[in-house]
């Protein structure tokens, strides 16, 4: 009940989502969210909302996105918009990237060389006023031969001051890295994510970090 009470809270404090009536339950841990909400854009802060709070292991986001008249631009529009963000965005390349829209929920594909492209790119996407959801089919294409990708991504993660890495391994086979181990909160979790998607040659990431009570 105090995770479950801290999580509400949580939710209350952040000036995103404190008009958006979400409802917590909490069951060993995990926490699950329920409700609607405008945009994608509330849908995923209510949800980062939730992991910031100490004891919350995991986040069932089962909140549903009804977009509202204001919001529901044609996907013919929508679709413009989606196409000159990803195009405006520095950090992605200046082609390269399709967009398809339908009822609202956006599917982004072609390709890019680093993952944390990929990230970005739905990053930048989800944002947009108007979105529902997105479906992020971009496949990463390495512009160099990986090699010792496991061995690099742990010096990385030894070396990054904002994460205890002691007790992370981690794992690599044809451009796949697997995360295991503890962590002590799931901004560790995220941030070790992060940093094994800088890694060249990363294609897909699987995080089965636990974080400590």
């Amino acid at each position: 009940m105090d995770i479950q009470s801290n999580v509400s809270e949580e939710l209350q404090w952040d000036p995103v989502v404190r008009h958006l009536g979400v409802a917590v339950t909490v069951a060993d841990g995990v926490a699950t969210l329920t409700g609607s909400v405008a945009c994608e854009a509330e849908r995923r802060a209510s949800e980062e909302a939730a992991r910031r709070v100490r004891g919350v292991r995991a986040v069932v986001n089962c909140i549903e996105v009804i977009r509202p008249a204001v919001y529901a631009l044609e996907d013919a529009a929508l679709a413009e918009l989606v196409e000159n963000s990803l195009h405006s965005c520095a950090l992605l390349p200046a082609d390269g990237l399709q967009a398809a829209v339908h009822d609202g929920c956006v599917t982004l594909t072609g390709q890019v060389p680093w993952q944390y492209q990929r990230a970005e790119a739905e990053r930048a996407v989800s944002r947009l006023r108007g979105v529902a959801g997105i479906a992020n089919l971009i496949a990463i294409v390495p512009l160099e031969t990986p090699v010792d990708i496991a061995q690099k991504v742990e010096t990385a993660l030894r070396r990054c001051a904002g994460l205890d890495a002691q007790w992370v391994t981690v794992e690599a086979y044809k451009g796949k890295v697997v995360l295991r181990g503890s962590v002590r909160s799931w901004q560790e979790s995220a941030l070790a994510e992060e940093v094994a998607a800088r890694a060249p040659g990363v294609e897909e990431i699987t995080n089965h970090l636990a974080i400590l009570p």
